[in-house]
């Protein structure tokens, strides 16, 4: 049997081979490539029609039993009978076919000696590095080459389907064609490899530009903070010493020309621009911060600054509002809900009360924070999320005392997250901070050209630990009242009043013990002028000190446990014939059940009322509208 001369050939070419007749007269091929449609060149040469072949019996009984149950719905399946039954033997067919299709392709008889799949390999036909081996010596090389990657590229990307030994059969046939055209192989990858890089260095690009954006976001943002040290706190406190100095300038000269009250008011602009720049008058380190009512919050109280209300003239009444103990527990937080509001939790006549006046100072009974782990040994531990912070806001709260039992329930973190929430909504607060500095350090708040300080110190703490230390967060303790009376006498030297509010007494007891009572007159001896107290979680008396008037309790405010009594503390500041300060209480009764604490709007409910904190009380009387006076 003699075959043309050695070359590779596509697969169409080998098929126009076999139909053609390149046998020779001679030629013992006896194949049946005239006789059938030839799908593909491995299918046809692995044809055996003999009768040999035919005969060839296989007990193929028992292949898959290991894979089916017995009697089961899988069995029941007819069997398709284009599957073959044998993997293994079909994989042996396959690879004789794969011998011989190479052996026709090279033109020899390769089954002698050694398989036609080793003398292929052995020609180094297999390991092609570059195009120009591509070049197989017959037909156009072109055509060849695109015959081959076509093949090769449609393999990659079939997919297989059928039952699970049809799915195997597509496997091994993809993976034998893969092998068969494997010089394209390289240039695919090639190709593929350049198309990655090419996202790389896109995705590259990207996150370059973000990481530029970023970094630019932030150098404005840094250089805006830089730029803008409380300038707006200064401009509102120039214009506030501007309009006061006007305003004198302008009521001592009335009788004078246009002329000389022009002259007037530039010199008066120009003294007060020069006091502004004066360090001892206000330093870019004191900030000032204006609520709704008018009163200035000084943040540096040693460098205070001369500010009345705006539109208001100096020394008008001011109005103080205290509550007592704030806890915004889960009634509470139940209340708030169900209303959407604040008016779900304080009436509206109490909400009234409490925005008319010019500044309202509570006790927070709690931490706002998420971190820490609750104290040891301790039977009642609050905390909030800051994001309950609007509460108090909505409350119109304007300053909190840290000073309490509860602030450090759960640890020196929830108090750090406790202050750092406060700051951020505005809110100032007395009696903890990071240090004891911190701690004991008054906000200083004018009003209508009235400077007043605020202190907040405690006398139950369930650990030492909690009291502040030089480098540690904590507390105001006055278990040694020496730093709180050392703070009083400094505020008072800068300040027209003093008030301080103190965490002190025994719970649920309605009458002050004698430490209470001790404690109040020191404080008032350093030069406190007014004292209200918080703690025993129910209403204290009040009592005059040297004309002082002391608060001792003023019980819960919100809290979510029922509250059969309460109140408001409105203290109004005004000026005695004499000029000294005057301050006049009035009490504004209330109660409080399920997280809603309301106002008592019956007379006999007041009267009721009124009479009780006259018997708990020492050398007072209070009037129909609640006013507290000497008696």
């Amino acid at each position: 049997m003699t075959y043309p001369k050695r070359v590779l050939l596509s697969e169409g070419e080998v098929e126009r081979f076999l139909e053609s007749d390149h046998h020779g007269d001679n030629s013992e091929y006896t194949g049946p490539g005239r006789q059938i449609k030839v799908e593909s060149i491995g299918k046809t040469l692995g044809i055996d029609k003999s009768e040999d072949h035919n005969s060839e019996k296989v007990d193929r009984s028992d292949f898959g039993r290991s894979r089916r149950k017995t009697g089961g719905k899988r069995g029941n399946k007819k069997k398709n009978p284009a599957i073959k039954d044998s993997y293994k033997r079909e994989k042996s067919d396959k690879r004789n076919i794969y011998d011989k299709e190479v052996d026709l392709i090279f033109g020899e008889d390769l089954t002698k000696g050694t398989t036609g799949r080793n003398s292929y390999e052995s020609t180094g036909f297999r390991s092609i590095d570059s195009k120009s081996n591509l070049n197989h010596g017959s037909g156009s090389d072109s055509t060849v080459d695109q015959d081959r990657t076509r093949v090769f590229i449609n393999t990659r990307q079939s997919n297989y389907s059928g039952a699970r030994s049809e799915r195997m059969q597509q496997s091994q046939e993809r993976r034998e064609t893969e092998e068969r055209f494997s010089d394209v192989r390289s240039y695919l990858e090639e190709d593929e490899e350049e198309e990655r890089l090419q996202r790389r260095s896109r995705w590259k690009l990207l996150l370059m530009a973000i990481g530029l954006f970023f970094v630019i976001y932030e150098i404005i943002m840094i250089t805006l903070v830089t730029l803008k040290p409380q300038s707006g706190d200064k401009a509102r406190s120039v214009m506030l010493q501007l309009q006061g100095a006007v305003t004198d300038k302008t009521e001592s000269k009335d009788d004078e020309t246009s002329d000389t009250e022009g002259e007037t008011s530039e010199a008066a602009t120009e003294a007060a621009a020069e006091e502004s720049s004066e360090p001892e008058t206000l330093t870019e380190e004191t900030t000032t911060h204006v609520n709704e009512s008018g009163a200035v919050f000084v943040e540096n109280p040693v460098m205070t600054v001369e500010a009345g209300a705006i539109g208001v003239s100096e020394f008008e009444p001011v109005e103080l509002m205290f509550s007592g103990d704030v806890y915004l527990s889960d009634h509470v937080m139940e209340a708030y809900q169900a209303s959407g509001d604040i008016t779900g939790v304080v009436s509206q006549a109490y909400l009234d009360e409490m925005k008319s006046a010019d500044y309202f100072v509570a006790n927070e009974e709690f931490p706002f924070s998420n971190r820490g782990t609750p104290e040891k040994d301790k039977q009642y531990t609050f905390e909030v999320d800051p994001s309950k912070v609007d509460m108090i806001k909505e409350m119109g709260i304007d300053l909190v005392t840290l000073a309490n039992n509860h602030t450090l329930d759960f640890g020196p973190d929830a108090l750090l997250d406790t202050l750092d929430t406060l700051d951020k909504a505005g809110i100032s607060h007395v009696g903890a901070g990071k240090n004891i500095e911190e701690a004991a350090e008054p906000v200083m708040v004018s009003i209508k050209g009235r400077k007043i300080a605020f202190i907040g110190a405690t006398r139950v703490m369930p650990e030492a630990y909690w009291a502040a230390g030089e480098s540690s967060p904590g507390l105001l303790a006055a278990y040694d009242p020496s730093n709180l009376i050392e703070e009083i006498k400094q505020a008072k030297e800068q300040a027209d009043l003093v008030v301080v509010y103190v965490h002190w007494g025994e719970e649920r007891k309605e009458m002050p013990n004698e430490i209470q009572t001790t404690l109040a007159h020191d404080i008032v001896d350093a030069g406190a002028d007014l004292v209200v107290g918080a703690h025993p979680h129910v209403l204290q008396g009040i009592e005059y000190y040297k004309d002082v008037p002391i608060v001792y309790s003023l019980g819960n405010f919100v809290f979510g446990s029922s509250i059969p009594r309460t109140a408001l503390l409105r203290v109004t500041i005004d000026n005695t014939e004499d000029g000294s300060e005057n301050l006049k209480l009035r009490l504004i009764p209330g109660k409080s059940s399920a997280g809603y604490t309301r106002t008592l709007s019956e007379a006999a409910d007041k009267a009721e009322f009124y009479s009780y904190m006259e018997s708990i009380s020492k050398g007072i009387s209070i009037g129909e509208d609640g006013t507290v006076s000497k008696s």
